[in-house]
């Protein structure tokens, strides 16, 4: 995985933000300072961002199957606060789908 992609995943900040992480020279990788954004890191390395090491985040997702007449929303106005899900697509209440949902984040 790319060094930017591994710092986004680990919540230090987006890709581009943390392309200038990088230029900035504050962006260590096993005790060298990292200077290419594209750089490959593996699960073995060392990350260090001002002083503080960052883990990645291991991503995770979840098959649901949204029966008809069941509304896949992350905000119903009629019902009130919904669970905070990130749904891959949205499908119409009036049909039967199966839905990819991830962790928020």
């Amino acid at each position: 995985m790319n060094l930017v992609v591994y710092l986004a995943r680990a919540g230090v900040g987006s890709r581009r933000s943390c392309d200038e992480l990088i230029r900035e020279g504050v962006v260590t990788v096993n005790g060298e300072v990292a200077t290419f954004p594209r750089q490959k890191i593996t699960s073995e390395d060392v990350v260090v961002v001002r002083g503080e090491q960052v883990t990645c985040a291991s991503l995770r997702y979840f098959l649901v199957n949204k029966p008809r007449g069941v509304a896949s929303t992350r905000s119903d106005p009629h019902r009130g606060s919904c669970d905070r899900r990130h749904g891959a697509g949205r499908p119409a209440s009036f049909r039967s789908a199966v839905s990819t949902w991830t962790p928020p984040g």
